[in-house]
Parts: structure tokens; sequence; C-alpha cells
């Protein structure tokens, strides 16, 4: 079962380890996570208007550090590399494939230009 967690409600606040007890085996509070979002950005428009800059913000913000470590970003950008490694050495095997057959002007048939390669080789 699932819970859909609110402190806004009639029921009453219960620990995790409680809604498991009763059987409850996921929890998610997306309105609070929203909420203190919220806040948040309401205080940093307070900040802005008072202050005019966000100097005075910037020790509670979320360093670029910390933002690249929540989001996996090094991760992505690793498996993004790895994917245009790949889709680079898929293309280039793909044109030399291609290269090796040319399609007849006149029907829909393939024919061979060129021996075909070992492909196994090509990788």
């Amino acid at each position: 079962m699932l819970a859909n967690m609110t402190e806004f409600d009639r029921s009453p606040h219960l620990t995790g380890v409680q809604l498991q007890e009763l059987g409850y085996r996921m929890l998610i509070w997306p309105g609070s996570l929203l909420r203190v979002a919220n806040k948040a950005q309401a205080w940093l428009y307070t900040t802005l208007r008072d202050h005019d800059s966000t100097d005075a913000a910037v020790p509670k913000m979320q360093t670029r550090a910390e933002l690249y470590y929540n989001i996996g970003y090094f991760d992505f950008k690793a498996l993004v590399a790895n994917i245009r490694r790949s889709s680079a050495a898929r293309g280039r095997l793909a044109a030399r494939i291609y290269t090796r057959f040319l399609r007849h002007p006149r029907s829909s048939t393939w024919r061979l230009n060129a021996p075909l390669p070992d492909l196994c080789a090509m990788t």
C-alpha cells in the first residue's frame, strides 16, 4: 500500500515505522516538498526586495557541487560520453557496411559492392 502524506489533513500524523506496522510499504510527501520549496522561494523574494541582492541568501543556497552530486551530474555526463563513443563507433561501422553495399537505382534490392569485412574486427 502507498500512503500519500500531508501535514494539513484530518488524519493523525504517523511516523514511517507506524505506517509500516499498519501495512504501508511506500510513503510519499509530494505536497510537503512543494510547500518547503515555496517557503524558501518566498524568503528569497523578500531578501531580494529588502537587500536588492542575493548576498544574504548565499550561505543558505545549495552549492553547484552539492547540486551536481544530488542530481548525479557527473555520472550522467559519463553516461552521455559513453553513449556518444558507442554511437560514433556504430556510425563508423554502419558507414563501412553501407559502403560495401549499394542500392540498385532501379529496384529495391541491394547488391554487394565489395567483399564483406569481418564485422567483429570493425568494432
